[in-house]
């Protein structure tokens, strides 16, 4: 239970045990949290400001640190909390409601040395966790969570969209660009006899964007060789985000690296210098 997710009320239905049983013995009994309550260990090292207020740090074990760390965020009763874990044996070093450099910095100091066993180190790609762990861990290499460098690399498509949906809006009259804002004009009893318009082919795009072009239905594939047809740097974007998927896909991971990363940067600086040459020239 403490190294893998499990629903109480499945092992309950198993065993023939009442979910609120299992969860109470191992509240109180297995996972020791009872002890750490009575003995002052749990929330030992909340820290404590000047205006009187409490920043809660409900563990704080630097014997849980390792070679292999993970450091995350969590939501927990509307309150987000830092959590830092040994990879390998799956205990929590830290878990602290807070997202400060300064905070985590000053708690961490509590570390001493076990700090320096870090030698892998995976987290999200924000400021302020890749900051910390340039400070807290220097030993240690760097990987971004494959989960957050997929989650952005689909929201990049949808940045080209809605880019190009704002051109095709900006080419509109006034009257036509507020009436169409306000409301989206009548389309459904004419929805199957006229033509999509450019706008409304990039507004109902979105979904199909997110998937996997081997998982398009027939019909979704003609519509995206339609709206490629129409916006190349759309299919642009697309393919390099297909590219990446692939990359990043088990049976590719170490293979592939180097033929991907050339057209991949090389697509890069392309937007870029676009993006450059948009930004002198004021368009």
């Amino acid at each position: 239970m403490d190294n893998k997710p499990l629903n109480l009320a499945t092992v309950g239905y198993v065993f023939g045990l009442e979910p609120k049983s299992i969860y109470s013995w191992y509240r109180n009994i297995l996972s020791g949290f009872a002890e750490e309550v009575s003995s002052g260990e749990f929330h030992k090292y909340d820290m404590k400001h000047s205006d009187s207020s409490t920043l809660p740090v409900p563990i704080l074990k630097p014997e849980h640190t390792g070679t292999s760390m993970v450091l995350d965020e969590n939501m927990t009763n509307d309150q987000m909390y830092t959590i830092l874990s040994n990879r390998e044996t799956k205990k929590i070093a830290l878990l602290a409601q807070t997202l400060q450099l300064e905070h985590l910095c000053a708690l961490t100091r509590h570390f001493g040395d076990s700090a320096e066993k870090g030698q892998l180190l995976n987290s999200d790609m924000s400021p302020v966790y890749l900051k910390f762990c340039r400070t807290v861990f220097p030993n240690a290499m760097l990987t971004a969570d494959k989960f957050h460098v997929i989650s952005q690399v689909l929201e990049s498509p949808q940045a080209v969209r809605l880019r190009l949906k704002a051109q095709e809006l900006a080419k509109l009259p006034t009257k036509k660009r507020k009436a169409r804002q306000q409301s989206q004009e009548t389309e459904h009893a004419e929805e199957g006899k006229r033509i999509e318009t450019r706008i409304e082919m990039l507004s109902r795009c979105r979904y199909l964007l997110l998937k996997r072009a081997k998982d398009w239905w027939p019909w979704q594939a003609v519509r995206a060789k339609q709206l490629f047809a129409l916006f190349p740097k759309l299919h642009h974007a697309y393919k390099l985000v297909e590219q990446l998927r692939d990359w990043y896909g088990r049976t590719n991971i170490g293979k592939t690296l180097m033929a991907w990363r050339k057209p991949y940067f090389n697509g890069l600086r392309m937007l870029r210098l676009e993006a450059l040459l948009k930004r002198k020239h004021g368009l």
